[in-house]
Order: structure tokens, then sequence, then C-alpha cells
């Protein structure tokens, strides 16, 4: 079973349990010091709860899109501008 899983769904796995972690404690923290007044808690709370949704909800997006790929024949625009500065600079370190 371990076998099967890829090294990459073990970044994902470990990714969920941080953001969960630090949403939890959070909770537990603010949950214990601010047990009193209930106004206040609401107030901490449902902004907290929004963050860590959201931060799910990005970390689902970034994991399924697709990165796409670089065009075959394509050249930054820096590279065309400075490839004749950068070619002297390679012939300075010539390796043979």
């Amino acid at each position: 079973m371990l076998k099967d899983c890829l090294p990459g769904q073990w970044i994902v796995l470990t990714v969920i349990s941080l953001i969960g972690f630090i949403g939890i404690s959070a909770q537990i923290t603010c949950y214990q010091q601010l047990f009193q007044s209930s106004s206040y808690t609401l107030a901490v709370f449902v902004p907290l709860n929004v963050i860590v949704v959201m931060l799910l909800i990005n970390y689902a997006l970034v994991c399924n899109t697709d990165p796409g790929a670089v065009p075959i024949n394509w050249v930054s625009q820096y590279a065309k501008k400075f490839s004749h500065f950068f070619a002297q600079i390679l012939s300075l370190f010539r390796l043979c």
C-alpha cells in the first residue's frame, strides 16, 4: 500500500494536515482564552475559519491546475537582448 503512493501524494497529505493542524490549534488556543464572551469569540472564529477554508480551496486549485508547457522555439526577450553579452561572458569560461 505505501509503495504505491507517490511522493507528491505524501506532500499533498502533509500540507493538508499542516493547514488543518494550524486551524485547529489556533481555534483551541482562542477558545480557551475567549470562552467568556461569546460575541468576541464569534468575531475571532468566523474569520479564522474563513481563512482556513480559503487556504484549503486555494491549495486544491493549485494541486489541480495544469502547469502548462513552454513552447518549443520560445526565447525570452531578455535573452534576445543580451545574447551577445552572455556569449562574451561564457567565452571567458572555456572548459576545454
